[in-house]
């Protein structure tokens, strides 16, 4: 009888102590992504932060403008403590409306939004009578880089693509063939890793869709991220290898692309 009370008493003593120690097992935390406010103007600096699920894992943050086309993409390591973080300084060309924050590892992906507006008015009206002076501002003129002629139709966005395509091609000859080695690439890797990724596919998922407009205006955007890839390319090398191996994806990507506007039929 007394055995088998001091094994009653063994098991309730183990089943406590699990309970105990399962109770003080870190939490792991989630995917998340906040800014440290929710409305900016131009020339703000926005301060992403969030978590992972696990330390060291890559995310990708790509902010999302009002009409839903990206306008800033950036690659991040997670932390040992599962955190990760950034800062955006707001240009002049970003327009009021509330924008998209995604956060994404892997295929799980959160977002949340901000505001920007106009120049915040003051809060307590000036009193004292002013003599208003006029000042004639002068309008801000974006003069875009220059670029091909857009295209106006899927066939010229086809043959665009083909064009630039065999452009890279000849490209990762050229720097397999050429042994040099410039510095300064990150930023090269990440319109490479932008186009591939973010404009050539949801101009895929827009075509494949049947949604014309959307899938030109955003093989458009592709295409002249691709010619400044190709600048850059030849101006700014790290290593044969590693560019050879991101031309190759964006070849690949541009090629889908070619693949499914070729076959979108278009009414007359």
């Amino acid at each position: 009888m007394r055995r088998y009370l001091v094994l009653s008493l063994i098991i309730a003593l183990l089943i406590l102590t699990s309970v105990a120690v399962y109770g003080q097992l870190p939490t792991t935390p989630k995917l998340s992504v906040k800014t440290d406010k929710v409305e900016y103007v131009v020339g703000d600096i926005i301060v992403i932060t969030g978590t992972t699920p696990l330390p060291g894992v890559t995310v990708t943050i790509t902010i999302y403008d009002p009409t839903g086309f990206p306008k800033d993409f950036r690659f991040l390591t997670a932390g040992d403590d599962y955190k990760f973080s950034t800062t955006i300084k707001i240009p002049d060309d970003w327009v009021d409306g509330m924008y998209r924050v995604e956060a994404r590892v892997g295929t799980a992906s959160v977002s949340t939004e901000f505001l920007i507006t106009t120049a915040i008015t003051p809060k307590t009206p000036i009193q004292t009578p002013q003599i208003p002076i006029t000042t004639p501002t002068q309008p801000i003129t974006i003069v875009p880089t220059p670029t091909k002629p857009l295209p106006t139709n899927i066939s010229e966005v086809v043959s665009l693509i083909n064009e630039t395509v065999r452009e890279l091609r000849g490209l990762i000859e050229e720097f397999r063939s050429d042994l040099q080695y410039i510095k300064d690439a990150e930023q090269t890797l990440i319109y490479i890793q932008a186009v591939a990724g973010i404009l050539a596919n949801e101009a895929y998922e827009a075509a494949k869709a049947g949604d014309l407009d959307k899938a030109v205006k955003y093989a458009e955007k592709a295409l002249n991220l691709s010619y400044k890839v190709i600048e850059a390319y030849r101006a700014k090398a790290e290593t044969i290898e590693l560019y050879a191996k991101a031309l190759n994806e964006l070849v690949s990507s541009l090629t889908n692309l070619i693949e499914v506007l070729s076959k979108l039929v278009i009414p007359i």
